[in-house]
């Protein structure tokens, strides 16, 4: 007998942590043979599966022995997914064991210098191969906090947010609730109709529902429908769409909202007897009382015969529950719940649900069937477990301080699984709004003002500041929630992110262009950037500190932008659409972009160079996104220059926002000192510092008052001396310049223009017990005067918006209620020239909502009639309407717009009155013509508007498209 010795690789073995993606030598064991597996496994207690040569294998096997060549891999499970690879470890250690053996077998000397390079090079390039094959993830960044569901068009539709917070709204919102509890479908036993089940969260506080659609039809046009609006309030509000409310989610009746759904049924076929299952129905610490078991037959169930009749068929299954404890562990025996029969003749697919009365428990389930599947495609009797679901013992939603939406709707042959997940709502926010007159809060009402949303931040006990009246400066309040009222600014915004109370209300006053402030350290108020006439307080270098005043000026470059596009969403469609401001030879343009993005300029306006994006939280409405794409413009234009200065106790006079004369003589701002002398017989006044005249020019003085304010201007001309003026007329009050209890009158002297510098305090800034640094700006009334030509004028309502899903191009179909204008072409008068009879013809499209209601042929010169009608039945001559030619353009054929489409006399389109109230006669009709061009289609935006005489209130509006588009082949006279 004969042996011969072979060369052999050992076994080798690493044990790698949940996140541990590389090895190297000192992770590696080399072992020989005759050990188990389960002899090398770690003994940390810890959770780990084993990996041998690129398989898993169960622990159960870990007694098979260890050969030759093994590479053995032990990783650690974490949970959330992520860590290492074991493929790729074994890979690793495969490498490094050739890279050791590689030598000894090409019969190179152990330890020598050619060893050691057949070693590194195979290290090297296996470690290159294992690299391509199994690349390293690179680690993902944490999770950051979740998009906004109403902002962000990719994430728009219902679902839970976990860890996000239930939405805040105020004024007029359209959005897809959040999930409140977990959505579910189940099946009537009757009719095997599927039902929609959702519960919604609007959210916190109370709201009316205007209208809830599903994929932008009014659920109302659904068959089979129930919904009942949940929230404090609700039970007592008759809602604008009819549908009942209750106080919380326990008096509600149509959905569960503690229904859970198992993820492991899946619509598991069963073929024969065997038992499918068992399958974990609810989570460790949950215990259900309810089992609710739905079962599929697809194809129907019956017998066909050779000559096609039909005859009944029966299938059976058993369903068995037993309960388990947390670790998932069984704690009793199995107690078989329902054994179930049926039978029919039918081709339709039959859903079948049972509900089974449960000891409160987790419980794992199987199902299996009696008699077993037929092959024969004649005798139909598919079976397949659909779902599994359970009732929770505790209540699906506690809180009752959130309204809600309770949705259960027939899904046969209407939903599709997209549809579900797209219920969609528009509300109106109700706060208390604040009587100055009273000095009380009135019950909660709609109102779209951004003062009393801010006061509803600060007062709210659950989301906001809690803060009591007295810290909350109500008259500020009530004062600019006039002038927002005047302006129609108003605030329509969701809350449905992560932020602090603080950052929210800097959102609410900036859509009223203010920002919120502390006042005497407690007191929270807000200011107004709006033009002020008289300063509160005057600042010279008498009271500054030495060398601390400083003054820059932020000077145009070739990068400074000369258009602004705000971008804001729009409340007629619900959707973003852009606003751009433009200056232009000196003037701000303000212009709107067209449905497909195009910015519509005006004539003569050049592209902008560079453009600036902003985003306006809280606009809906287009004049006042217009608005605020003026002023902002504006600001960046003409406040240009800043600076800062260090005062004494003085500055704490003045807060952010307030208005302050400045005198100085580094900048040429008039000059001032002190008044040392008045004589009130001659009217002279004397004064610390020598006055220069300039001929020519007429002089004035303005003296700083005892309350920290300027007196008015008083012209002024030499006296006696170099120190000596005269004054034209005497002050308000007696200048201070001998009273030991008090400082003497400060002045500002100088020509009109520069006797004194208005600027604006941006918030001062204490920097000792004594010392107050104050920055500002220089102020330039024309900030406040750019947006004139957006301001409502009269009566005039902008930017009105419908009680339904109707309203504003924005809307789904069907029984929205009383939104809606129809505008319909009642009759049309061609006409040729002459006896031209191959005019080219047109087509004139009227759309709404982008769907094409009524088209007729035209020629090139056509006249429409529109007629508008109210839409409840009432006496005509109670409304009047409203016609806004909003935009008109064109383009060629080959897409590029048109450059003139009204000038040049190639196309045009009129209506006899715009933008004013017209009375509604009981036969009114209002005239469009439109000339046609050969060469361009023509499009063109009106806006319709109709209110009540008595009220002055918008009952409706809708927007509509006029498309005039030339054929291409010429017709006959």
């Amino acid at each position: 007998m004969s042996f011969e010795l072979r060369r052999t690789i050992p076994a080798g073995w690493a044990h790698v942590g949940p996140m541990q993606v590389e090895i190297d030598r000192r992770d590696v064991r080399f072992v020989g043979e005759f050990l188990c597996i389960n002899d090398l496994a770690p003994r940390n207690g810890r959770r780990v599966i084993c990996c041998i040569n690129g398989e898993y294998i169960s622990r159960t096997d870990w007694w098979q022995p260890v050969r030759a060549g093994d590479c053995i891999v032990f990783s650690e499970i974490a949970h959330g997914g992520g860590g290492s690879n074991p493929l790729r470890i074994i890979a690793t250690i495969a490498v490094l064991v050739a890279a050791i053996y590689a030598p000894q077998f090409l019969g190179v000397a152990k330890g020598s210098l050619a060893a050691a390079a057949v070693s590194a090079t195979v290290a090297v390039a296996g470690n290159l191969l294992v690299n391509a094959i199994f690349p390293v993830e690179m680690a993902q960044a944490p999770q950051t906090l979740q998009s906004s569901p109403t902002y962000s068009v990719a994430l728009q539709g219902n679902r839970a947010r976990l860890g996000e917070p239930v939405p805040v709204r105020y004024g007029q919102e359209k959005f897809y609730p959040d999930d409140i509890c977990p959505p579910y479908a189940e099946y009537e036993f009757a009719t095997w109709d599927q039902y929609f089940c959702a519960g919604l969260a609007v959210g916190l506080g109370e709201y009316e529902i205007l209208s809830v659609e599903i994929d932008d039809t009014d659920v109302r046009n659904f068959q089979d429908f129930e919904v009942v609006i949940v929230g404090p309030g609700q039970s007592t509000r008759t809602q604008p769409t009819g549908f009942p409310g209750v106080e919380t989610w326990a008096d509600q009746t149509i959905i569960e909202t503690g229904m859970i759904t198992s993820a492991e049924v899946t619509g598991q076929d069963l073929i024969d007897s065997n038992w499918i299952g068992p399958l974990t129905l609810n989570k460790a610490g949950t215990s259900v009382s309810k089992i609710f078991v739905d079962m599929l037959m697809p194809r129907g169930l019956r017998n066909i015969d050779s000559d096609g009749s039909t005859s009944e068929r029966q299938v059976s299954w058993q369903v068995s529950a037993r309960q388990i404890n947390s670790a998932g562990q069984p704690i009793g025996s199995w107690s078989v719940l329902g054994t179930e029969i049926l039978e029919q003749d039918t081709g339709q697919q039959i859903r079948y649900s049972r509900e089974y009365v449960v000891d409160p428990g987790r419980y794992q389930v199987r199902v299996r069937r009696i008699d077993p599947r037929s092959d024969n495609d004649l005798h139909v009797n598919d079976l397949q477990w659909l779902q599994l679901r359970g009732l929770l013992d505790t209540p699906g939603v506690a809180r009752t301080d959130v309204t809600g939406i309770a949705l259960r709707i027939r899904a046969t042959s209407q939903l599709s699984g997209l549809s579900q997940r797209r219920v969609r709502v528009m509300s109106r926010r109700l706060v208390s709004v604040y009587d100055a007159d009273s000095e009380t809060w009135g019950p909660p009402q709609f109102t779209r003002n951004p003062a009393w949303a801010l006061a509803d931040l600060w007062r709210d006990q659950t989301y906001g500041r809690r803060l009591p009246d007295e810290r909350i400066d109500l008259a500020t309040l009530a004062d600019l929630a006039e002038v927002w009222d005047a302006r129609q600014d108003r605030f329509d915004f969701s809350f449905d992110r992560q932020l602090t109370t603080d950052d929210a209300a800097q959102i609410v006053a900036a859509a009223g262009r203010a920002s919120t402030m502390l006042r005497r350290g407690s007191i929270y108020s807000l200011v107004r950037d709006e033009q002020q006439d008289a300063p509160v307080a005057v600042f010279m270098p008498r009271n500054m500190d030495a060398d601390s005043f400083g003054l820059s000026w932020a000077l145009p470059t070739s990068e400074t932008p000369d258009a602004i596009a705000v971008s804001f969403r729009d409340g007629r469609y619900w959707e973003d659409r852009t606003i751009y401001a433009q200056v232009h030879d000196g003037a701000i343009h303000v212009y709107a972009a067209n449905e497909v993005g195009v910015p519509l300029r005006p004539v003569g306006v050049p592209a902008p160079a560079i453009i600036e994006d902003v985003k306006a939280d809280g606009i809906i409405g287009e004049k006042q996104a217009m608005r605020h794409a003026a002023y902002l413009l504006a600001r960046s234009l003409y406040r240009r220059e800043q600076g800062s200065f260090v005062a004494d106790l003085d500055g704490l006079l003045v807060t952010k926002g307030s208005l302050v004369g400045m005198g100085h003589d580094t900048a040429a701002w008039g000059r001032t000192g002190d008044v040392v002398d008045w004589d009130a017989g001659t009217q002279t006044l004397t004064v610390t510092e020598p006055l220069v005249w300039t001929s020519g020019q007429t002089h004035y003085v303005r003296l700083q008052e005892h309350t920290g304010g300027l007196d008015a201007a008083i012209e002024a001309t030499p006296g006696t001396s170099d120190f000596e003026m005269v004054l034209a007329s005497a002050p308000g009050f007696t200048p201070s310049f001998d009273d030991a209890d008090r400082e003497r009158t400060r002045y500002l002297f100088g020509s009109l223009a520069d006797v004194t510098r208005k600027v604006v305090v941006g918030g001062p800034r204490p920097q000792s017990i004594d010392e107050v640094e104050v920055p500002f700006f220089v102020e330039d009334d024309r900030v406040h005067t750019a947006d004139n030509a957006w301001l409502p004028t009269g009566s005039e309502i902008q930017d009105p918006l419908s009680d339904g899903s109707q309203s504003g191009g924005g809307g789904g179909g069907g029984g929205g209620g009383g939104g809606e204008i129809p505008v319909i072409i009642t009759s049309e008068t061609f006409t040729t020239v002459g006896e031209e009879a191959i005019n080219p013809r047109g087509y004139l499209n009227f759309l709404n909502d982008g769907t094409i209601f009524r088209g007729v042929e035209i020629f090139p010169d056509p006249r429409a009639w529109l007629a508008v009608s109210p839409v409840t039945p009432t006496v005509a001559a109670e409304y009047e309407i409203y016609l806004e030619l909003l935009s008109f353009t064109g383009v060629d054929g080959n897409g590029d717009p048109h450059p003139d489409p009204v000038g040049d006399g190639t196309g045009s389109i009129t209506m006899p009155t715009l933008s004013t109230w017209l009375s509604l006669g009981t036969d009114r009709e209002t005239e469009l013509d439109v000339l046609a061009s050969s060469e361009y289609t023509l499009t063109a935006r009106i806006r319709v508007q109709m209110r009540d005489v008595a009220t002055q209130t918008v009952q409706g509006m809708a927007t509509y498209t006029v498309v005039v588009e030339q054929l291409d082949n010429p017709g006959g006279g």
